[in-house]
């Protein structure tokens, strides 16, 4: 079989996923194959996904998460190419034919992402979150924009397509991906080779599974990257994987993945920074969660933690170890305030 596999994860979203559908369907290179697996939705995706048939195969299971639907839908198609997006994400009518194209002219590269906007409730992109930046936080704790980040690590690759240049970035992943994660599952098209021999998505893993998954990837071969948004991500929404009663779990599983990531090659001086920096990155989001959950010890703790492996006693850190003693009233009313100035 030839061309690309595309693989939508559900969980209840009857009322988006049929959005997602039409921009896969919609695509200037359409794909060889369209899986949707629901992993054990209690709504209408199977009545939604039934008006597709037979140009999209429904797959249900019961709930194991969205590692082990991804890796389902990777399971039950054959196409050499495999795209994955989320059922509540949105493509750009390009995207399939680009990243083909991409990885056509860069045949040692195993994968390949795409830049990413923001979306509202309403699909529409929201105007101050466009780019990298609006989703991934490796960027500000760095302190630098996303094409002189690209640019640190990688190398320029033009990729010309329908008289249209296209800027992209090749190279080696492994390093930068310490430093905190850039890659959107919504945005990933994986030879499936290599999805194969990196073995998928960890099931244990119900959130970052992404973040892990993709140091997997990198830690095995090169990747492109096309900084063009690609893909509307949307956020904002109940009983997203990523609201803030989340985020403490996916900063812990962050962790354990760049633990884990650490194995992935032989030990080396040059690896050294770059785990140290990321985990103090995390270490440092951490802290401030547990200041906005009004638990001040429990902040103070775990930036003792970080200085003790050495991370830097830096402005911001000091300013959540002063503001940690303050009573948890006090706590909560400077978040009630944080909130209301954004």
């Amino acid at each position: 079989m030839t061309g690309i596999a595309v693989v939508i994860p559900t969980y209840n979203r009857a009322h988006q996923i049929a959005d997602t559908i039409e921009s896969v369907l919609a695509q200037s290179l359409p794909p060889a194959e369209v899986v949707v697996v629901d992993d054990g939705s209690t709504d209408d995706t199977a009545a939604v996904c039934a008006r597709y048939a037979p140009s999209v195969r429904y797959e249900r299971q019961d709930n194991a998460g969205v590692s082990a639907a991804r890796n389902r839908g990777a399971a039950v198609t054959g196409a050499p190419l495999i795209a994955f997006v989320d059922s509540d994400d949105l493509w750009d009518r390009e995207k399939l034919a680009l990243q083909a194209a991409a990885l056509a002219a860069q045949p040692s590269a195993g994968w390949c992402i795409t830049g990413c906007d923001v979306i509202g409730l309403d699909g529409t992109v929201i105007a101050t979150r466009r780019g990298f930046p609006a989703v991934f936080g490796v960027f500000r704790s760095e302190g630098i924009a996303p094409s002189e980040f690209f640019a640190r690590y990688f190398q320029p690759l033009s990729l010309a397509s329908a008289g249209v240049v296209h800027p992209a970035w090749t190279g080696d992943a492994y390093l930068p991906l310490f430093l905190g994660n850039f890659a959107l599952p919504s945005s990933a098209m994986v030879r499936r080779e290599m999805f194969e021999r990196v073995g998928g998505f960890d099931p244990a893993f119900r959130l970052a599974e992404e973040t892990e998954f993709f140091h997997r990837l990198a830690a095995a071969a090169p990747v492109v990257i096309l900084e063009e948004p690609l893909v509307g991500y949307r956020v904002g929404q109940a009983g997203s994987l990523i609201s803030p009663a989340n985020t403490g779990k996916l900063i812990g599983n962050a962790l354990t993945s760049l633990e884990r990531a650490a194995a992935l090659r032989p030990p080396s001086a040059g690896q050294d920074p770059y785990l140290r920096r990321g985990r103090h990155a995390l270490l440092r989001k951490l802290a401030w969660l547990h200041l906005t959950l009004g638990d001040g010890k429990a902040a103070r703790e775990t930036l003792r933690t970080a200085w003790e492996s050495g991370a830097p006693r830096d402005m911001r850190s000091l300013a959540v170890c002063a503001v940690s003693y303050l009573p948890p009233v006090a706590l909560d009313a400077a978040r009630r305030a944080k909130a209301a100035l954004r």
